[in-house]
């Protein structure tokens, strides 16, 4: 019952996505974003590339792209698996892809903030 919980079933998220075969949907999703991250880096690279070849005085801003492109794809293998592996099953690997996840994503990110 609703009330035996202490809070409507849509408002607790904590319970969802452990049993199969909802967890399978819950991995799909995490798994395709973060192959939808990888495709949008490339998207910002080739933006990038775009000004810099039409604009001369970008030529020695955006230098950094290789790098930023390395991080948006350790990003997404990250992310990719800590989808496929989740914190019950193997707490180590979960963690450690989760960590290299915010930290590469978190470099990335910055890497754009020369062009602003």
């Amino acid at each position: 019952m609703i009330s035996d919980c202490g809070a409507s079933p849509l408002l607790k998220f904590d319970h969802l996505g452990h049993e199969a075969p909802e967890k399978w949907f819950f991995r799909l999703g995490l798994i395709t974003s973060a192959v939808l991250l990888v495709r949008a880096a490339i998207f910002v690279k080739d933006y990038i590339k775009y000004f810099k070849d039409s604009d001369p005085s970008m030529r020695k801003k955006v230098n950094w792209q290789n790098v930023s492109m390395t991080c948006a794809v350790i990003a997404s293998v990250g992310l990719a698996g800590c989808a496929a592996v989740s914190e019950t099953e193997n707490n180590l690997i979960h963690s450690t892809l989760a960590i290299f996840f915010f930290v590469f994503y978190i470099s990335e990110c910055t890497q754009l903030r020369p062009l602003t």
